[in-house]
């Protein structure tokens, strides 16, 4: 079980994305999950995931060990990251991998 189904499980992830930004991933929701995963930080993933799942900022702050303040900032991040030509390209095309993967990841 992957974190997205910890606490999303009625959900698909592309659906979610395709709601929240606009974006519609042409595969399935095990490639749209590694795509997003290869673009994030484990802390961006963590807190989209839990936004995602309707979890209250306050809890996604107390679960990333940082006050309030830190996780809206953590938020906008994620979705200027989400509103970049390489996360929503890679989505489009489901990553091929070996082209737009970040370097360290």
């Amino acid at each position: 079980m992957n974190l997205w189904e910890q606490y999303n499980p009625r959900r698909e992830i592309g659906d979610a994305i395709a709601e929240r930004y606009r974006i519609v991933p042409e595969c399935n929701g095990q490639d749209t999950y590694a795509v997003v995963k290869r673009h994030l930080t484990r802390r961006e993933l963590r807190c989209f995931v839990m936004r995602e799942g309707g979890r209250p900022i306050r809890e996604i702050a107390g679960k990333l060990k940082t006050d309030e303040e830190g996780a809206r900032t953590l938020v906008e991040k994620i979705d200027r990251k989400f509103r970049r030509p390489l996360l929503t390209e890679a989505l489009r095309r489901c990553g091929d991998v070996g082209e737009d993967a970040t370097p360290g990841r």
